[in-house]
Protein backbone atom coordinates (compact mmCIF):
# COMPACT_ATOMS: atom_id res chain seq x y z
CA UNK A 1 0.00 0.00 0.00
CA UNK A 2 1.36 3.38 -1.09
CA UNK A 3 1.10 6.05 1.90
CA UNK A 4 -0.50 9.05 1.56
CA UNK A 5 1.89 10.96 3.97
CA UNK A 6 5.51 10.17 4.19
CA UNK A 7 8.12 12.36 5.66
CA UNK A 8 10.47 13.41 2.65
CA UNK A 9 14.58 13.39 3.01
CA UNK A 10 16.06 15.90 1.74
CA UNK A 11 18.80 13.79 0.88
CA UNK A 12 17.00 11.83 -1.30
CA UNK A 13 18.99 10.29 -4.56
CA UNK A 14 18.38 8.48 -7.40
CA UNK A 15 22.10 7.10 -7.49
CA UNK A 16 22.09 5.27 -4.57
CA UNK A 17 19.12 2.91 -5.56
CA UNK A 18 19.07 -0.31 -6.47
CA UNK A 19 17.58 -0.63 -10.01
CA UNK A 20 16.23 -3.63 -12.15
CA UNK A 21 14.39 -4.04 -15.32
CA UNK A 22 10.45 -5.03 -15.58
CA UNK A 23 8.67 -5.63 -18.38
CA UNK A 24 5.46 -3.25 -18.95
CA UNK A 25 3.03 -6.19 -18.74
CA UNK A 26 3.89 -6.90 -15.70
CA UNK A 27 3.16 -3.52 -14.42
CA UNK A 28 0.04 -2.27 -16.60
CA UNK A 29 -2.42 -3.98 -18.68
CA UNK A 30 -2.03 -2.03 -22.63
CA UNK A 31 -4.78 -1.22 -24.62
CA UNK A 32 -4.97 1.18 -27.45
CA UNK A 33 -8.10 4.08 -27.42
CA UNK A 34 -11.20 4.36 -28.83
CA UNK A 35 -11.74 6.49 -32.41
CA UNK A 36 -14.22 8.86 -32.66
CA UNK A 37 -15.38 11.40 -35.72
CA UNK A 38 -15.74 14.21 -35.29
CA UNK A 39 -19.39 13.97 -36.43
CA UNK A 40 -19.57 12.16 -33.10
CA UNK A 41 -18.72 14.86 -30.59
CA UNK A 42 -19.22 18.63 -29.53
CA UNK A 43 -17.13 20.45 -27.79
CA UNK A 44 -17.82 19.36 -24.24
CA UNK A 45 -16.07 18.67 -20.57
CA UNK A 46 -13.95 14.98 -21.53
CA UNK A 47 -10.39 15.53 -21.90
CA UNK A 48 -9.44 13.86 -25.76
CA UNK A 49 -6.27 12.33 -25.65
CA UNK A 50 -3.84 12.12 -29.08
CA UNK A 51 -0.82 11.18 -29.98
CA UNK A 52 0.23 14.90 -29.25
CA UNK A 53 3.69 15.71 -27.02
CA UNK A 54 2.14 18.60 -25.98
CA UNK A 55 -0.66 19.91 -23.54
CA UNK A 56 -0.57 16.63 -21.59
CA UNK A 57 -1.88 14.98 -24.91
CA UNK A 58 -4.71 16.51 -24.64
CA UNK A 59 -5.81 17.58 -28.11
CA UNK A 60 -9.19 18.94 -27.46
CA UNK A 61 -12.23 18.70 -25.06
CA UNK A 62 -15.47 16.56 -25.92
CA UNK A 63 -18.87 15.85 -24.61
CA UNK A 64 -18.67 12.08 -25.05
CA UNK A 65 -18.33 10.26 -21.39
CA UNK A 66 -15.13 9.25 -20.80
CA UNK A 67 -13.70 5.76 -21.91
CA UNK A 68 -10.66 5.47 -19.16
CA UNK A 69 -10.97 6.33 -15.45
CA UNK A 70 -7.90 8.05 -15.17
CA UNK A 71 -4.84 7.50 -12.84
CA UNK A 72 -3.28 5.99 -16.13
CA UNK A 73 -0.51 6.35 -17.98
CA UNK A 74 -0.84 6.72 -21.81
CA UNK A 75 1.42 7.36 -24.57
CA UNK A 76 1.56 8.44 -28.54
CA UNK A 77 2.93 6.17 -31.37
CA UNK A 78 4.80 8.95 -32.90
CA UNK A 79 7.31 9.29 -30.52
CA UNK A 80 6.11 7.01 -27.52
CA UNK A 81 5.85 10.46 -25.55
CA UNK A 82 4.55 9.49 -21.91
CA UNK A 83 2.12 11.49 -19.85
CA UNK A 84 0.01 11.08 -16.26
CA UNK A 85 -3.74 11.12 -16.97
CA UNK A 86 -5.26 11.98 -13.45
CA UNK A 87 -8.59 13.05 -14.37
CA UNK A 88 -11.23 10.61 -16.56
CA UNK A 89 -10.60 10.75 -19.96
CA UNK A 90 -10.68 9.39 -23.64
CA UNK A 91 -7.67 8.89 -26.04
CA UNK A 92 -8.15 8.18 -30.11
CA UNK A 93 -6.45 5.42 -31.19
CA UNK A 94 -3.27 6.34 -32.02
CA UNK A 95 -2.88 6.14 -28.00
CA UNK A 96 -1.54 3.49 -25.98
CA UNK A 97 -3.12 3.24 -22.62
CA UNK A 98 -1.43 1.68 -19.76
CA UNK A 99 -3.46 0.76 -16.73
CA UNK A 100 -1.77 0.12 -13.50
CA UNK A 101 -1.84 -3.51 -12.34
CA UNK A 102 -0.91 -1.96 -8.79
CA UNK A 103 -2.27 0.96 -6.32
CA UNK A 104 -0.70 3.57 -8.30
CA UNK A 105 -1.08 7.32 -7.41
CA UNK A 106 -0.13 10.63 -9.12
CA UNK A 107 3.49 10.58 -8.44
CA UNK A 108 4.23 7.13 -8.93
CA UNK A 109 2.84 7.61 -11.97
CA UNK A 110 4.99 10.96 -12.81
CA UNK A 111 8.17 9.10 -12.07
CA UNK A 112 7.00 5.86 -14.57
CA UNK A 113 6.51 8.68 -17.32
CA UNK A 114 9.54 9.89 -16.96
CA UNK A 115 11.45 6.67 -16.78
CA UNK A 116 9.48 5.92 -20.23
CA UNK A 117 10.27 8.93 -21.58
CA UNK A 118 13.87 8.48 -21.15
CA UNK A 119 13.91 6.27 -23.59
CA UNK A 120 11.36 7.91 -25.79
CA UNK A 121 14.59 9.02 -28.63
CA UNK A 122 14.32 5.91 -30.16
CA UNK A 123 10.95 6.12 -31.34
CA UNK A 124 9.74 8.53 -34.52
CA UNK A 125 7.32 8.41 -37.39
CA UNK A 126 8.94 5.44 -39.11
CA UNK A 127 9.31 3.96 -36.27
CA UNK A 128 6.38 4.49 -34.16
CA UNK A 129 5.50 2.84 -30.83
CA UNK A 130 2.12 0.91 -31.21
CA UNK A 131 0.62 -1.90 -28.86
CA UNK A 132 2.11 -4.66 -29.80
CA UNK A 133 5.85 -2.62 -28.98
CA UNK A 134 4.82 -1.40 -25.72
CA UNK A 135 3.71 -4.39 -24.74
CA UNK A 136 7.24 -5.85 -25.17
CA UNK A 137 8.79 -2.40 -24.16
CA UNK A 138 11.06 -2.74 -20.59
CA UNK A 139 11.78 0.45 -18.17
CA UNK A 140 13.88 0.31 -15.24
CA UNK A 141 12.96 1.34 -11.98
CA UNK A 142 13.77 1.29 -8.17
CA UNK A 143 13.69 -1.91 -6.42
CA UNK A 144 12.79 -2.49 -2.53
CA UNK A 145 14.43 -5.45 -0.07
CA UNK A 146 12.23 -7.59 -1.92
CA UNK A 147 13.22 -6.81 -5.52
CA UNK A 148 10.24 -5.66 -6.45
CA UNK A 149 9.24 -1.61 -7.64
CA UNK A 150 9.96 0.66 -4.58
CA UNK A 151 6.61 2.32 -5.08
CA UNK A 152 7.23 4.50 -1.45
CA UNK A 153 10.53 5.45 -2.91
CA UNK A 154 9.37 6.53 -6.26
CA UNK A 155 6.34 8.70 -4.47
CA UNK A 156 8.54 10.14 -1.89
CA UNK A 157 11.16 10.87 -4.79
CA UNK A 158 8.51 12.83 -7.00
CA UNK A 159 7.06 14.84 -3.93
CA UNK A 160 10.65 16.13 -3.07
CA UNK A 161 11.24 17.24 -6.34
CA UNK A 162 7.94 18.94 -5.73
CA UNK A 163 8.72 20.62 -2.84
CA UNK A 164 12.23 21.59 -4.19
CA UNK A 165 10.55 23.30 -7.53
CA UNK A 166 8.51 25.51 -5.32
CA UNK A 167 10.95 26.83 -3.23
CA UNK A 168 13.24 26.94 -6.04
CA UNK A 169 10.67 28.90 -8.27
CA UNK A 170 10.41 31.50 -5.18
CA UNK A 171 13.94 32.21 -4.92
CA UNK A 172 14.68 32.43 -8.63
CA UNK A 173 11.91 35.41 -8.72
CA UNK A 174 13.00 36.99 -5.42
CA UNK A 175 16.40 36.85 -6.53
CA UNK A 176 17.83 36.11 -3.06
CA UNK A 177 16.58 33.93 -0.06
CA UNK A 178 15.48 36.71 2.72
CA UNK A 179 13.17 35.81 4.34
CA UNK A 180 10.91 38.71 4.12
CA UNK A 181 10.87 38.21 -0.09
CA UNK A 182 9.86 34.72 0.68
CA UNK A 183 7.26 35.67 2.56
CA UNK A 184 5.85 38.54 1.17
CA UNK A 185 5.92 36.02 -2.74
CA UNK A 186 4.03 33.42 -0.52
CA UNK A 187 1.38 35.70 0.45
CA UNK A 188 0.79 37.93 -3.11
CA UNK A 189 2.06 35.29 -6.39
CA UNK A 190 -0.38 32.23 -7.10
CA UNK A 191 2.40 29.62 -7.43
CA UNK A 192 -0.08 27.03 -9.41
CA UNK A 193 -0.64 29.93 -12.03
CA UNK A 194 3.27 30.87 -11.77
CA UNK A 195 4.43 27.21 -12.64
CA UNK A 196 1.47 27.82 -15.44
CA UNK A 197 4.26 30.22 -16.83
CA UNK A 198 7.13 27.52 -15.93
CA UNK A 199 4.88 25.11 -17.98
CA UNK A 200 3.92 27.36 -21.11
CA UNK A 201 7.13 27.07 -22.83
CA UNK A 202 5.93 23.41 -23.51
CA UNK A 203 2.90 24.94 -25.91
CA UNK A 204 4.95 28.65 -26.61
CA UNK A 205 1.49 29.80 -24.61
CA UNK A 206 0.10 30.62 -21.40
CA UNK A 207 -3.13 30.08 -20.40
CA UNK A 208 -4.77 32.13 -18.25
CA UNK A 209 -1.51 33.57 -16.78
CA UNK A 210 -2.82 36.09 -14.27
CA UNK A 211 0.44 35.73 -12.24
CA UNK A 212 -0.20 38.48 -9.55
CA UNK A 213 -3.12 38.10 -7.03
CA UNK A 214 -3.25 42.31 -6.11
CA UNK A 215 -1.52 43.84 -9.80
CA UNK A 216 -1.28 43.77 -13.33
CA UNK A 217 2.23 42.58 -14.38
CA UNK A 218 2.54 42.22 -18.47
CA UNK A 219 0.55 39.54 -19.60
CA UNK A 220 2.38 37.01 -21.33
CA UNK A 221 -0.50 34.91 -23.37
CA UNK A 222 -0.98 38.55 -25.58
CA UNK A 223 2.96 37.84 -26.39
CA UNK A 224 3.66 35.74 -29.60
CA UNK A 225 6.81 32.98 -28.61
CA UNK A 226 9.19 31.63 -31.15
CA UNK A 227 11.11 28.13 -30.27
CA UNK A 228 15.01 29.12 -30.76
CA UNK A 229 18.62 26.82 -30.17
CA UNK A 230 20.24 27.45 -27.44
CA UNK A 231 23.38 27.36 -29.81
CA UNK A 232 22.34 30.55 -31.92
CA UNK A 233 21.52 32.19 -28.36
CA UNK A 234 25.03 31.60 -27.17
CA UNK A 235 28.06 30.54 -27.21
CA UNK A 236 27.74 26.78 -25.34
CA UNK A 237 31.01 25.04 -24.18
CA UNK A 238 31.73 23.06 -21.56
CA UNK A 239 33.19 24.44 -18.08
CA UNK A 240 36.38 24.21 -16.48
CA UNK A 241 35.19 20.67 -15.11
CA UNK A 242 37.17 20.90 -12.31
CA UNK A 243 37.03 17.94 -9.74
CA UNK A 244 36.12 19.32 -6.07
CA UNK A 245 39.12 16.92 -4.88
CA UNK A 246 41.10 19.74 -6.70
CA UNK A 247 40.34 22.71 -5.59
CA UNK A 248 41.57 24.14 -1.91
CA UNK A 249 39.74 26.36 0.36
CA UNK A 250 40.44 28.92 2.80
CA UNK A 251 39.81 32.00 4.61
CA UNK A 252 40.62 34.41 1.77
CA UNK A 253 39.00 32.24 -0.91
CA UNK A 254 37.16 34.53 -3.54
CA UNK A 255 35.87 32.36 -6.58
CA UNK A 256 32.52 30.80 -6.17
CA UNK A 257 32.71 26.69 -7.49
CA UNK A 258 29.00 25.87 -9.37
CA UNK A 259 27.98 22.34 -9.41
CA UNK A 260 25.21 20.78 -10.30
CA UNK A 261 23.36 22.17 -7.18
CA UNK A 262 19.59 23.60 -7.74
CA UNK A 263 20.02 25.75 -4.93
CA UNK A 264 22.35 29.04 -4.21
CA UNK A 265 22.97 29.85 -8.18
CA UNK A 266 24.65 26.21 -8.21
CA UNK A 267 27.01 27.72 -5.91
CA UNK A 268 28.35 25.26 -3.22
CA UNK A 269 31.48 27.22 -2.18
CA UNK A 270 34.27 29.90 -2.44
CA UNK A 271 37.52 28.41 -3.67
CA UNK A 272 41.14 29.48 -3.84
CA UNK A 273 42.25 30.84 -7.66
CA UNK A 274 43.74 27.96 -9.74
CA UNK A 275 46.90 28.79 -11.37
CA UNK A 276 46.14 26.75 -14.55
CA UNK A 277 42.17 27.69 -14.54
CA UNK A 278 41.05 31.05 -15.69
CA UNK A 279 37.71 31.57 -14.54
CA UNK A 280 34.76 32.59 -15.98
CA UNK A 281 33.47 36.18 -15.84
CA UNK A 282 30.13 37.26 -13.97
CA UNK A 283 27.28 37.55 -16.34
CA UNK A 284 27.41 34.35 -18.26
CA UNK A 285 24.76 31.42 -17.42
CA UNK A 286 25.88 28.11 -16.04
CA UNK A 287 23.83 24.96 -16.78
CA UNK A 288 23.26 21.58 -14.95
CA UNK A 289 24.28 19.29 -17.85
CA UNK A 290 23.29 16.18 -16.08
CA UNK A 291 22.49 13.81 -12.31
CA UNK A 292 19.90 14.33 -10.38
CA UNK A 293 19.05 18.16 -11.10
CA UNK A 294 19.38 18.33 -14.73
CA UNK A 295 18.70 21.66 -16.35
CA UNK A 296 19.51 23.51 -12.99
CA UNK A 297 20.57 26.94 -15.09
CA UNK A 298 21.48 30.11 -13.48
CA UNK A 299 23.16 33.57 -13.86
CA UNK A 300 26.14 33.71 -11.99
CA UNK A 301 26.68 36.80 -10.31
CA UNK A 302 30.72 36.81 -9.64
CA UNK A 303 33.53 35.16 -11.45
CA UNK A 304 33.81 31.36 -10.80
CA UNK A 305 34.71 27.66 -12.11
CA UNK A 306 32.68 25.14 -12.46
CA UNK A 307 32.54 21.18 -11.31
CA UNK A 308 32.46 18.68 -13.55
CA UNK A 309 29.13 18.23 -16.29
CA UNK A 310 28.60 22.28 -16.26
CA UNK A 311 28.25 23.85 -19.40
CA UNK A 312 28.83 27.70 -19.39
CA UNK A 313 26.77 29.93 -21.88
CA UNK A 314 27.96 33.27 -23.17
CA UNK A 315 25.19 35.16 -25.22
CA UNK A 316 25.97 36.28 -28.59
CA UNK A 317 24.74 39.26 -28.08
CA UNK A 318 24.42 42.31 -25.00
CA UNK A 319 21.74 40.92 -22.78
CA UNK A 320 20.48 42.76 -19.89
CA UNK A 321 20.63 40.17 -16.06
CA UNK A 322 17.25 40.72 -15.86
CA UNK A 323 16.63 38.85 -19.32
CA UNK A 324 18.63 36.49 -18.52
CA UNK A 325 17.05 35.83 -15.98
CA UNK A 326 13.81 34.99 -17.81
CA UNK A 327 15.98 32.53 -20.12
CA UNK A 328 17.18 30.74 -17.04
CA UNK A 329 13.91 30.18 -16.16
CA UNK A 330 12.95 29.22 -19.76
CA UNK A 331 15.87 26.75 -20.16
CA UNK A 332 15.39 25.16 -16.69
CA UNK A 333 11.61 24.04 -17.60
CA UNK A 334 12.79 23.16 -21.55
CA UNK A 335 15.42 20.52 -19.83
CA UNK A 336 12.40 19.09 -17.23
CA UNK A 337 10.54 18.48 -20.09
CA UNK A 338 12.32 16.70 -22.80
CA UNK A 339 15.45 15.40 -20.74
CA UNK A 340 15.73 13.10 -17.64
CA UNK A 341 18.40 12.56 -15.22
CA UNK A 342 20.81 9.14 -15.61
CA UNK A 343 18.64 8.42 -18.49
CA UNK A 344 18.35 11.38 -21.84
CA UNK A 345 20.98 13.70 -20.27
CA UNK A 346 21.97 17.64 -22.25
CA UNK A 347 25.41 16.90 -22.61
CA UNK A 348 24.88 15.94 -26.36
CA UNK A 349 21.91 18.32 -27.00
CA UNK A 350 22.58 21.52 -25.35
CA UNK A 351 25.64 22.67 -28.40
CA UNK A 352 22.95 21.14 -31.37
CA UNK A 353 19.26 20.66 -30.80
CA UNK A 354 18.46 22.28 -27.51
CA UNK A 355 15.75 25.06 -27.77
CA UNK A 356 13.68 26.94 -25.83
CA UNK A 357 10.56 29.29 -26.66
CA UNK A 358 10.97 32.73 -26.04
CA UNK A 359 8.52 35.61 -26.51
CA UNK A 360 9.58 37.60 -29.83
CA UNK A 361 9.01 41.40 -31.35
CA UNK A 362 7.57 42.37 -34.41
CA UNK A 363 10.81 40.98 -36.34
CA UNK A 364 10.67 37.87 -34.90
CA UNK A 365 13.45 38.18 -32.84
CA UNK A 366 13.61 37.79 -28.89
CA UNK A 367 12.41 40.34 -27.36
CA UNK A 368 14.79 41.04 -24.74
CA UNK A 369 13.29 44.32 -23.55
CA UNK A 370 10.05 42.59 -23.19
CA UNK A 371 11.94 39.80 -20.49
CA UNK A 372 13.37 42.82 -18.75
CA UNK A 373 10.23 44.95 -18.41
CA UNK A 374 8.37 41.50 -16.79
CA UNK A 375 11.05 40.57 -14.45
CA UNK A 376 11.45 44.27 -13.43
CA UNK A 377 7.36 44.48 -12.61
CA UNK A 378 8.03 41.62 -10.27
CA UNK A 379 10.68 42.52 -8.39
CA UNK A 380 9.15 45.94 -7.86
CA UNK A 381 6.36 44.34 -6.15
CA UNK A 382 8.92 43.05 -3.73
CA UNK A 383 9.30 45.89 -2.09
CA UNK A 384 8.27 45.48 1.20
Amino acid sequence: MISETNKISSNISLSDRKWKTFKIPSLFNVTAGVYYSDSEYNEGNTPYVSASAENNGIGKWIDIKADFAGNMIITGKIGCVAFYQKDPFCATSDVNVLIPKFNMNESVGIFIVRMINSNNFKWDYNRQCRQGDMKRMSIQLPINSSGEPDYQFMEDYINYIKNQADITDLIEIAGDESPEKLRWLNNNIDIADFKKFLKSSNDMKIQNSTIHKNNNLSNLSNKKWKEFRLANLFNCRMGNGIDASKVTVSDTSQINYVSRSSNNNGIIMKVDKIDSYEPYEAGKLTLALGGEYLGSCFVQPEEFYTAQNVAVLECNEEISLKAKQFIATMVRNEAKIKYFAFGRELNTHFKTDFTIPLPVDSKGNPDYQFMEDYINQIENNLTL
